[in-house]
């Protein structure tokens, strides 16, 4: 972000037509009438917190996720952009994401992004296989994601992330390919690949614990998740974060100021919020949130200030999951330890010494490869354990 004068913010729609069966993010897909109570209540959050962006007149990202935010209808879209707008120099705005899915989106609603000066795109695709879908309880097909890709191009809007699931009950390699390839062929410039995870309470946990469908082996998860790595290389694509593969010039700058641990506000139910020391979120219930802004108070339901520790685990989280990596000297500062007698221990818990099998160093950075990405939280964890050994 370029100084302090820019913001950047993320907006929470929290409605969609049909939860998903692995879904456990803070949506609802009943009483979809409240949209407009909804609305309401966010503006009413966004004049509440005017103090809080006083001396921040720029706005450098703008992300609206969800949920699905096709659902959002025009004029209360505008009128979020309106109110944003009473407060912020737009001219400004590096990117503005929205978050769609197939099947619900109008070009009506697509050009309405686009006259606000939407330049990205966000669609969760999942996979381009139909039985995949169906075993995830997406209410979209192949054939609504194609639609959806011509209608984002005929209006023009610059920026496309497609979302893939791996690890799908029945997938298999070749049908992953497929829909790796599938994604190639529509041009897209980002593409965000997540190994599918059985959240606690969600349907598909539910089914797995009735063994009505068996997980992917962590073998075959690792299998798909290197043949992405390497057919988008192939592709021009670069592997940028853990997760997520960019063409050049086309990098996520929203997300990336999450993994760089920069300063972002949150408006919405269960929206989270952070300014550099502290972080607070808002209660998730939708007519709580409503309830609560009508009587003119903020959402917020709980608060935390980031102990030292706190900021070391997340240095270390968050700049693993990405291409930079962590700088050495940082770490040194931060854990008081040699970074080379940490990574000497490192290797020896994964029971590698092979120079650059799970990570390397560059100069004054350790990054780790895909491999490493992969088995991430791992590292991370032991990483931590030998700095409190080295306390010892």
């Amino acid at each position: 972000m370029p100084d302090s004068n820019y913001l950047s913010i993320y907006i929470h729609f929290p409605f969609c037509v049909r939860k998903c069966l692995y879904c456990d993010f803070a949506s609802e897909d009943w009483g979809l009438d409240r949209i407009d109570q909804w609305t309401d209540a966010l503006i009413s959050e966004i004049n509440l917190n005017k103090k809080k962006f006083a001396n921040s007149k720029k706005l450098y990202t703008l992300y609206i996720g969800g949920g699905s935010p096709n659902l959002i209808g025009i004029e209360n879209f505008n009128r979020i952009v309106n109110t944003l707008k009473n407060y912020f120099d737009f001219a400004a705005l590096r990117e503005f994401t929205v978050e769609v899915n197939p099947g619900g989106t109008s070009i009506e609603l697509l050009n309405a992004f686009k006259n606000a000066g939407v330049n990205r795109i966000s669609i969760g695709c999942q996979s381009f296989i139909d039985n995949e879908l169906k075993t995830l309880g997406r209410i979209h097909t192949v054939e609504d994601i194609v639609k959806l890709l011509e209608q984002v191009k005929s209006v023009g809007i610059s920026q496309k992330n497609l979302d893939l699931i791996f690890g799908i009950p029945g997938q298999t390699i070749e049908s992953w390919k497929n829909s790796l390839e599938s994604a190639i062929s529509y041009n897209i410039e980002h593409l965000s690949l997540y190994n599918l995870i059985y959240e606690k309470g969600t349907p598909l946990s539910d089914l797995r614990s009735k063994g009505v469908v068996s997980p992917v082996e962590e073998e075959q998860e690792w299998l798909m998740y290197d043949l992405a790595h390497k057919m988008l290389e192939k592709a021009d694509f670069i592997h940028y974060e853990i997760s997520n593969w960019v063409k050049p010039g086309f990098l996520a700058v929203h997300n990336s100021i999450y993994w760089s641990g920069g300063k972002y506000l949150g408006f919405g139910p269960s929206a989270h919020s952070f300014d550099g020391e502290s972080r607070w979120w808002n209660c998730r219930d939708v007519n709580a949130y409503i309830k609560i802004l009508k009587n003119g108070k903020l959402p917020i339901e709980g608060s935390e200030k980031l102990s030292d520790e706190n900021k070391k685990t997340e240095y270390l989280l968050l700049g693993l999951r990405t291409q930079t990596g962590i700088e050495i000297s940082r770490f040194e500062s931060i854990t008081g330890m040699e970074f080379i007698d940490a990574y000497k221990m490192l290797m020896d818990y994964l029971e590698e010494r092979i120079e650059g099998e799970y990570g390397y160093i560059n100069g004054n950075y350790f990054r780790l490869t895909h491999k490493g990405w992969f088995i991430c939280d791992y590292i991370v964890s032991k990483l931590l354990s030998i700095i409190e050994e080295g306390k010892l």
